[in-house]
């Protein structure tokens, strides 16, 4: 198209707002609050197409949107598009997360346009830490939505950072290039792109029954990418569709950002009081997964422990009902400790009828159960989307806390449910997946940017002491602030722990935060992060200090008054 710019400055005076590329008309402009980011909305043979700018230099170049759908392709064909803005202040607390006092200020732009008697609305949210949208598609009647048209095109791409698929979401962060990712089938969300001056990071927001989650792919012929839809959608008109996601800026700013949560709709549960963050024993780890985990003995040491360290939680966790575990037995006794429990259960076995999950729940509950640990959701579609919504609301009714795994990333929907307290979505620090410390730094960055990670913290050695991970122990605690979880599982058995100078530490550490900032960081090479709670402050940073073997990585923590 640059050969096109000549003749497109000649008529550029005669097509008001025109752009110097033939055929291309801004149809309208719009700033983040405080005038950092910029996007422009342009209009190009009856399609619609979006740039993003901060401050004067360009992050994304022309990039496409279109929705195709059962009453109509939206991405073509387009009558003369309008253009509305507002300015929207809408602050909120929640009970866990980055702070607990979450700023939600930005500029809205909506793009209206019709095409064989429908309405479509390409709607755009600006902050100074990113931009989203979003299509509406008005009306009555059924939908079913086939693919969309939209894409992200960064202007410069230094460095790229993704995963691998896989259906659970847990493999590493590395680096990687267009190259690879054009052959790849799927590319899991989030990406991370270095663009040279700032950063840039593709996720999704508001993922619900609605529709489904979604995927990266590198479009061959534009270079850009594209969110391919994890199967179909059906639904009923009108249809809202998740937010795409671009958080914009310095890597610092990233790890900050709220965006996500900022683009769901508040929670309509009035009393919260039940919402509880806390730290967790997990014997299930600390054991190695040894078969005298399940023990009532074994479980009630970790209960015992729990409460010498003042931690809120033990879980009990997979394979308990098969090996025979009393539940009462162990509520029971965890409730005379003053210890709350979650239970492992594998999503399989939840019904999918509302009256059905809502008995099975109601049977936890009343036997004292405090949360529920479901796993093994390993599916995005549109299906699987409407069963968390179901165990959502259900779990509220009921008012037990939730944690997932093996399950979709996070998508800011703890605005909305607020017992959401954390989820898993990552290669998590176990035993079972001893990796290079680049993964830990990696993870906090792009992972630790988009929602609460269940990490499990703390695994300084196996149950016999002997070490197994490639990091050092302070890397190894440090990660315990590094990673915020509404439920902070400390990973490591009692006997690690007990003697250990970071025990008193571990008394203290909190799972919910007044405040998180983001000092430094490097993809690959280091991470920094103080975080609040109430007049003292928890700074902990990882580095990677190069090699692979055991004690490379150099960390340091501390904790602060004042």
């Amino acid at each position: 198209m640059k050969n096109k710019c000549i003749y497109g400055l000649l008529v550029g005076a005669m097509m008001a707002g025109a752009c110097p590329v033939w055929g291309e008309t801004v149809v309208g402009e719009t700033v983040s609050p405080s005038d950092s980011i910029k996007l422009v909305v342009v209009s190009d043979n009856d399609a619609l197409y979006y740039k993003v700018v901060k401050g004067v230099t360009s992050i994304v170049e022309k990039s496409a949107l279109g929705i195709t759908s059962s009453v109509g392709d939206f991405s073509t064909g387009l009558s003369e598009p309008s253009f509305t803005e507002r300015l929207v202040d809408d602050s909120y607390s929640l009970p866990s997360g980055k702070r607990s006092r979450y700023d939600n200020t930005y500029k809205e732009a909506t793009v209206s346009c019709n095409k064989d008697g429908h309405t479509v609305q390409f709607i755009f949210r600006v902050y100074d830490d990113g931009v989203a949208y979003r299509y509406a598609i008005l009306g009555s009647g059924d939908i079913s939505v086939y693919a969309e048209n939209s894409e992200c095109l960064p202007v410069r791409q230094e460095k790229v950072y993704s995963q691998q698929y896989t259906k659970n979401n847990q493999a590493l962060y590395e680096e990687n290039d267009t190259e690879f990712m054009a052959c790849e089938l799927y590319t899991p969300l989030p990406l991370l792109v270095h663009t040279g001056s700032d950063y840039l990071l593709l996720t999704e927001a508001m993922v619900n029954g609605n529709y489904c989650g979604s995927s990266l792919f590198v479009n061959e012929e534009t270079k850009a990418y594209g969110y391919r839809l994890v199967g179909n959608v059906a639904a009923t008109l009108p249809l809202y569709t998740p937010w795409r996601v671009l958080m914009v800026g310095s890597l610092e700013s990233i790890a900050e950002s709220v965006i996500l949560e900022n683009l769901n709709d508040k929670t309509a549960l009035t009393n919260l009081s039940w919402v509880k963050p806390g730290r967790a024993v997990w014997n299930f780890g600390g054991e190695d997964f040894h078969s005298d985990y399940l023990s009532m003995s074994n479980i009630k040491k970790y209960i015992d422990w729990a409460k010498q360290q003042g931690w809120e939680y033990f879980t009990l966790d997979k394979c308990w009902e098969q090996n025979g575990v009393s539940l009462k037995e162990v509520v029971d006794y965890a409730s005379s400790k003053s210890v709350g429990v979650f239970v492992w259960v594998n999503q399989n076995s939840l019904p999918s009828d509302e009256s059905a999950m809502a008995s099975m729940v109601q049977n936890w509950k009343a036997q004292g159960v405090k949360g529920l640990k479901v796993d093994f959701w390993e599916s995005d579609d549109q299906a699987m989307m409407k069963k968390y919504d179901l165990l959502l609301k259900v779990t509220a009714e009921k008012q037990l806390l939730l944690n997932l795994h093996a399950c979709t990333k996070p998508t800011g929907l703890r605005r909305t449910w607020p017992h959401l307290l954390t989820s898993e979505a990552v290669l998590e620090n176990t035993v079972f997946t001893t990796f290079p410390d680049i993964h830990n730094i990696n993870s906090a960055i792009i992972r630790g940017a988009i929602g609460s990670t269940d990490y499990v913290p703390v695994d300084f050695a196996d149950k016999n002491g002997c070490i197994h991970q490639k990091t050092t122990a302070a890397h190894q605690l440090a990660l315990s602030v590094v990673f915020e979880s509404g439920v902070q599982h400390i990973g490591d058995a009692p006997e690690n722990i007990e003697y250990n100078i970071a025990r008193e530490f571990l008394k203290t550490v909190p799972a919910a935060w007044d405040d998180t900032r983001c000092l430094e960081a490097v993809p690959d090479e280091y991470v920094s992060i103080v975080r609040c709670k109430g007049n003292e402050w928890y700074f902990a940073s990882l580095t990677h200090a190069g090699g692979d073997c055991i004690g490379c990585s150099a960390s340091g923590i501390g904790k602060k008054a004042g």
